[in-house]
């Protein structure tokens, strides 16, 4: 509708994709759910000349996932794709210049605080945080509790040794290539 009306393809932008997949596992109807979205998927992006492109955007890689059995051969960049490093997070010279414009400073404290994780080499700013931060002018924990964790939980209970040797690095502060070839450091922000 929106191609006929504007003559232009629109954009599809689906934010934290794979929320309603992981809470469908968490609380028992994934079965019933996992239909509805193949159907979701398959109709809205395989096969439609109107539409442009789409963005699927979520925390779990659950792209694999059989929901998508309609929709196929989509494009994932993880953390560990360089070229889109940056945008995993704001960056610092971001950080510096919302906080400017919000009467704010990006100082030590805060970079303690929310500075939390490189992504191929670039030193990425917890945007939930940050912007909360820049809002109320008071250094608080926004990002806990803002989603669920029960998939989460579930791979870390049936984590293996090697899991744990590679987190216990990862804490230390060691580098880490990853299993898609990528030889960034990535460190945990603890």
């Amino acid at each position: 509708m929106l191609y006929a009306h504007y003559g232009k393809k629109p954009i599809l932008l689906i934010d934290e994709y794979d929320q309603p997949i992981m809470s469908s596992y968490e609380y028992g109807y994934h079965e019933e759910l996992s239909p509805f979205f193949s159907n979701l998927y398959g109709s809205a992006m395989k096969g439609n000349d109107e539409l442009g492109q789409a963005l699927l955007t979520g925390v779990q890689r659950v792209a694999k996932e059989s929901i998508f059995s309609q929709f196929n051969n989509p494009q994932v960049y993880t953390v560990v794709r360089e070229e889109y490093a940056s945008y995993f997070g704001l960056t610092k010279e971001e950080c510096a210049r919302l906080l400017t414009d919000c009467g704010r400073v990006l100082d030590e404290e805060v970079r303690k605080q929310y500075d939390g994780y490189m992504v191929g080499g670039v030193e990425l700013y917890n945007p939930w945080s940050i912007l909360n931060y820049a809002k109320t002018g008071f250094l608080d924990n926004y990002w806990v509790n803002t989603s669920a964790n029960f998939l989460v939980r579930q791979a870390l209970k049936n984590a293996g040794r090697s899991f744990w040797n590679t987190f216990d690095r990862l804490a230390a502060r060691e580098e880490i290539e990853s299993a898609e070839g990528g030889t960034s450091q990535y460190y945990c922000g603890v």
